[in-house]
C-alpha cells in the first residue's frame, strides 16, 4: 500500500472538522493524503494536526463564472501535481470542478462522495440548474458513494447515475461514540442562560433542536407542532440550538417564546451539553443526506423524533430508537411528541437502544475502516497488474 496517493477536494475548509482523525487514520494505513480546499486557516491547521498535505484553492459556493473558471484552472494544476490514484470530491461546487479536472486529467478512480441533494427541496429554474450540476459531477465520476441507502435510492430515481452505492449502513465520516457519550469527561455544563431557563421550568420534558434555522430543517413545522401541543394543554421545554439563517423563523421563535417555554440558544461549539439535558432530539427535516446529529444524540442515549425524509429515515428505527412522522406534518409531529411526553420509560428505552445501534453501525472505527478498505480494493487490481 505504501505510496498510494489519495486526494480529497471540498469547497470550504469549514467542513474540515469532519476530517479530523480520518485523514490521519488513512495516512497510517499507508496512503499519501492530500486535501484541497479554500484555506481560511482551518485547512492549514488540519494538515498540521493530521500530518497530511494541504493545497489552498479559492472556491466559492455560489455560481460565479469568472471565479469558477479560475478555480478550475488552479484545481486542475493542483491535482496534476498530486497525481492521485484516488480522487474523492464532495460538496457541490468542489464536486463540479474536481469532477471536471479529474476527468480531464484521466485520474483512474474519481469518487463523488455525495452528502445530500441540495436541490431536493428547490423548485423551478434553481432546481433544474442544481440538478444539472449534480448530474455532471456524478456522470464524470467513476463511481458515486452516497452516505445513506435512501440517498442511493433518490440518486437513482432522479436519474443522476446508476453507479451509486453506500458502504455499510451509511454515514459520511462516522461518529466518535466515546466523545458522544454520557461518560465523556470533557462535557462542559450548558451556558448560564440555558441553566437558568431550565431551572425556571422545573424539570419539564425537554425537546432539543440542533441545526441551521432554516425551512429545510423543518423549524417552522416544529413551531407549529408546539402550538398544537399547547392547544392540548401539553407544554414542553424546547431548546433551539444552531445558527440563524432565516430572519422570519428567528422572529417567530422570539414571538412564541413570549408565551411558551422556548429558548433560542444560538450556535454552540459543542452541542453535547445540550444533548445531555434533553429528553428527545426533534429534527423535523425536509431533506438530509444522513442524520449525523441523530447519531450524535444517540451516543448520549437521547432518542430522536424525525421525519421520513431522505437520509434521516435510515437512522431511526420506528418505535425502537425513536419515532418518524411524515414530512411537513406538524400535527403528526405533535402526536409523536405527545407520545414521548406520556411515555418516559419508553423514551429511556429508545435512548439506550439508539446508543447501542450507534456504536454497532456508525462508530468512526467502523466507518473509517469501510472507506479505507473500499479505497484499497479500488486500487488493488492496478497493483496486481503492475506486479
Amino acid at each position: 500500500m505504501s505510496g498510494r496517493r489519495l486526494c480529497f477536494v471540498i469547497t470550504n475548509d469549514i467542513s474540515t472538522v469532519f476530517y479530523r482523525g480520518y485523514l490521519g487514520y488513512l495516512r497510517e494505513r499507508g496512503w499519501d493524503v492530500t486535501i484541497i480546499s479554500t484555506d481560511t486557516g482551518k485547512l492549514s491547521a488540519l494538515g498540521e494536526s493530521e500530518g497530511v498535505r494541504v493545497v489552498d484553492v479559492d472556491m466559492v459556493r455560489d455560481p460565479s463564472p469568472l471565479r469558477d473558471l479560475r478555480s478550475l484552472f488552479q484545481l486542475t494544476a493542483a491535482i496534476r501535481r498530486v497525481a492521485p490514484d484516488v480522487l474523492v470530491f464532495s460538496t457541490p461546487k468542489a464536486s463540479l470542478l474536481a469532477s471536471l479536472a479529474g476527468w480531464m486529467l484521466r485520474i483512474p478512480v474519481r469518487i463523488y462522495h455525495i452528502l445530500g441533494l441540495r436541490y431536493e427541496t428547490e423548485a423551478g429554474l434553481r432546481r433544474g440548474v442544481f440538478r444539472a450540476l449534480e448530474k455532471t459531477a456524478a456522470g464524470l465520476a467513476t463511481e458515486t458513494l452516497a452516505v445513506s441507502q435512501s440517498l442511493v435510492e433518490l440518486v437513482r430515481d432522479e436519474g443522476l447515475t446508476s453507479r451509486v452505492s453506500v458502504l455499510g449502513a451509511g454515514s459520511p465520516f462516522g461518529t466518535d461514540v466515546g466523545r458522544f457519550s454520557r461518560e465523556a469527561s470533557d462535557i462542559d455544563p450548558v451556558d448560564a442562560g440555558t441553566e437558568s431557563f431550565l431551572s425556571r421550568h422545573g424539570g419539564r420534558f425537554t425537546l432539543l433542536f440542533v441545526g441551521r434555522i432554516t425551512r429545510d430543517k423543518g423549524v417552522g413545522d416544529l413551531l407549529d407542532a408546539l402550538v398544537v401541543l399547547a392547544s392540548r394543554g401539553i407544554e414542553v421545554v424546547t431548546l433551539v440550538v444552531g445558527p440563524g439563517e432565516d430572519e422570519l423563523l428567528d422572529r417567530r421563535i422570539g414571538e412564541l417564546s413570549l408565551e411558551h417555554a422556548i429558548l433560542r440558544v444560538g450556535p454552540v461549539a459543542d452541542p453535547r451539553a445540550y444533548m445531555r439535558v434533553a429528553d428527545v432530539l426533534c429534527l423535523p427535516t425536509l431533506r438530509e443526506g444522513f442524520g449525523q446529529v441523530i447519531v450524535e444524540a444517540a451516543g448520549l442515549e437521547v432518542p430522536t423524533i424525525t421525519t421520513q425524509a431522505t437520509g434521516v429515515r435510515d437512522v431511526v428505527l420506528q418505535g425502537e430508537t425513536g419515532l418518524k412522522v411524515p414530512v411537513r406534518d406538524p400535527r403528526a409531529l405533535a402526536d409523536a411528541i405527545e407520545r414521548a411526553v406520556r411515555n418516559p420509560d419508553q423514551v429511556h428505552a429508545w435512548g439506550v437502544a439508539a446508543r447501542a445501534r450507534a456504536v454497532e453501525l456508525y462508530s468512526t472505527e467502523r466507518v473509517w475502516r469501510q472507506y479505507a478498505e473500499h479505497f484499497e480494493e479500488l486500487v488493488a487490481p492496478e497493483s496486481h497488474a503492475n506486479a
